[in-house]
């Protein structure tokens, strides 16, 4: 997607950040925290609701972003668990967001990952009690490795939704997108 920052490009009416938080706004959650690495970033992630972390470097692709999150998150309790997402998500249906929550009333487990039978396990992940523990001791936490490792109880919740794996990478992803509308 060369030099564009590929949450900023349009889809539909919004871009690709905005139609993504526009989803995960809709996950119980007390407090949300995107992090961003850009300027233009910050506003989209404001409008919907979210507190705003930085990783201006830019490195250390997700484990950065996540240890800067975990760090700015310190203070905050987290009792329900952390919901863990990619900010290039745009497809994840509203009614996804809706079975995660019942999914993350209803089933136990340490880890709860959406699988979809068509595409396989997707996002958001929420990860609670030791399996939390362990991410906020961890110098660079590695949500796979947890997943992983087997030490901790793993709930996959069936969903119908290919848009919980279908986010973008390439500029194939991003024409596909494009005509999903």
């Amino acid at each position: 997607m060369g030099r564009r920052d590929k949450l900023l490009l349009p889809l539909g009416e919004a871009t690709v950040l905005a139609q993504t938080c526009g989803r995960l706004a809709r996950l119980p959650a007390a407090y949300r925290l995107a992090v961003v690495g850009s300027e233009a970033t910050a506003p989209v992630v404001r409008h919907a609701g979210f507190a705003v972390c930085w990783n201006r470097a830019g490195q250390g692709g997700r484990h950065e972003s996540l240890r800067l999150a975990l760090a700015a998150l310190r203070e905050i309790p987290l009792t329900g668990g952390l919901w863990i997402a990619l900010a290039d998500l745009p497809h994840l249906r509203a009614e996804s967001g809706q079975q995660l929550a019942a999914g993350a009333a209803r089933l136990t487990g340490d880890i709860l990952i959406p699988h979809c039978a068509a595409a396989g396990d997707g996002h958001p992940r929420l990860f609670r009690g030791p399996a939390l523990a362990a991410l906020r001791r961890a110098a660079m936490p590695d949500p796979r490795g947890l997943i992983a490792g087997g030490a901790f109880a793993v709930n996959r919740l069936p969903i119908a939704d290919p848009g919980i794996c279908r986010d973008i990478d390439t500029p194939a992803d991003y024409r596909a997108a494009l005509c999903a509308g």
